[in-house]
């Protein structure tokens, strides 16, 4: 992600929302479709470490949006502008490590998922619909993983 979460806070904001929330689609996908599991890492995974992580994802994105939420509407408006931006920056950084993410995953535990960019990309339209209280309709176009 180079200087994103080193230049201002908004790009802070926007690498914390990229690494706390666009990693949880794929690893939820991962973990339904896996064929090559070690039991006792799977339980130890599904008891333990994702719950931990739900834990973790989640306050790490309460304590953004309180943050995000503390401006006045205008002052929102803009913020959220520039968030999308950044965003897209970061996006368009992340495009190309995702890409071979997903190839060595499918290698590792076979997890070879039909449409996988489109999942991706579906599931951060959502996040960032929330995370900036916009309806997913009104999003400007979002890069694509495939892009």
């Amino acid at each position: 992600m180079g200087d994103l979460p080193i230049r201002n806070w908004q790009g802070f904001l926007a690498f914390e929302l990229h690494y706390e929330m666009h990693i949880l689609a794929s690893l939820l996908v991962n973990s339904s479709t896996r064929k090559i599991s070690d039991a006792e890492s799977a339980k130890f995974s599904a008891t333990r470490i994702q719950r931990e992580e739900a834990f973790h994802h989640v306050g790490v994105l309460n304590s953004s949006q309180r943050k995000y939420d503390q401006p006045s509407l205008a002052e929102k408006v803009d913020l959220a502008a520039q968030l999308f931006e950044l965003d897209q920056e970061g996006q368009k950084r992340r495009n190309p490590y995702l890409k071979e993410y997903w190839q060595l995953t499918n290698q590792a535990i076979a997890t070879d998922i039909n449409h996988l960019p489109r999942i991706y990309d579906a599931w951060w339209r959502e996040v960032l619909a929330y995370f900036l209280d916009i309806p997913v309709s009104q999003l400007p176009q979002l890069v694509s993983v495939n892009d």
